[in-house]
């Protein structure tokens, strides 16, 4: 062929070079380009991948790359490959930099360890979904690994249902279990207080600021308040079989 029919990419306008690489790499349920974000904000595909090199093996832990949801959340044998620059996680945190601090933290995935990767969450070929997950609906990929969160449960945390980022943080926490606040404060977002201060005597009530169920016992009942943890009498927050009520003595906990 002709010099000039040799393509130099570093100096092609996106949206061609856009074309080029997607007359070939533009098949396959997980490969929707276009609709992605990397698209729209002007990624292009040789900032990610090596063209003639030799392929990068992709370390991760459960083989998604271009697959639908239910193939990717199972272990897939040898780990698929692509003609990355630099492997995932470490390629994606170079534009992706706060998240990549998150994932720093004490509370986090995995990430870090190798047992998971950016695209055990995420596909970052395009997706209808916004943060380019590779799930539709929202609990769907956590519950692809928390599968014992899922229930069905008589008792519902309606939250769940909505979405675990309700109260988990995804990247990373300083709050234990990706929790968005550490507790009683996350709780106390929707649930009015409770102040079972096991004592008598008499004190100035104080108002919640929700206009709620009054605090008999002032200062000391704020401060017992807020330093229990509302799991420390109802751990099975995700859902559970048991009503929420006292049932003490019986074999049984306050269970949700």
């Amino acid at each position: 062929g002709e010099a000039k029919d040799i393509i130099g990419f570093k100096n092609t306008p996106v949206a061609q070079a856009e074309k080029i690489c997607l007359a070939c790499h533009a098949s396959g349920i997980g490969h929707n380009w276009k609709l992605g974000e990397h698209s729209r904000s002007g990624v292009t595909c040789i900032q990610c991948h090596k063209i003639h090199q030799s392929r990068t093996p992709i370390p991760v832990a459960r083989g998604f790359i271009e697959r639908p949801l239910t193939t990717a959340l199972k272990p897939a044998g040898p780990p698929p490959r692509a003609s990355l620059s630099k492997p995932d996680p470490v390629l994606c945190q170079e534009c992706h930099k706060s998240v990549s601090a998150r994932m720093m933290l004490p509370s986090r995935h995995p990430v870090r360890e190798g047992k998971m990767n950016c695209g055990s969450c995420h596909n970052v070929h395009g997706s209808e979904v916004a943060g380019l997950n590779t799930s539709e609906r929202p609990n769907d990929l956590c519950l692809g690994c928390h599968t014992s969160k899922q229930g069905p449960f008589v008792f519902d945390h309606k939250p769940v249902s909505e979405s675990c980022s309700s109260c988990h943080t995804p990247h990373g926490s300083v709050n234990n279990n990706l929790l968005k606040q550490n507790e009683p404060f996350l709780c106390l977002q929707c649930h009015e207080a409770h102040f079972h201060i096991g004592r008598s005597g008499a004190s100035t009530p104080v108002q919640l600021p929700t206009g709620g169920s009054s605090n008999p016992w002032g200062e000391a009942g704020w401060r017992r308040a807020f330093g229990t943890k509302c799991t420390q009498c109802h751990p099975s927050v995700h859902g559970s079989d048991l009503p929420g009520q006292s049932v003490a003595g019986r074999g049984k906990s306050l269970a949700r």
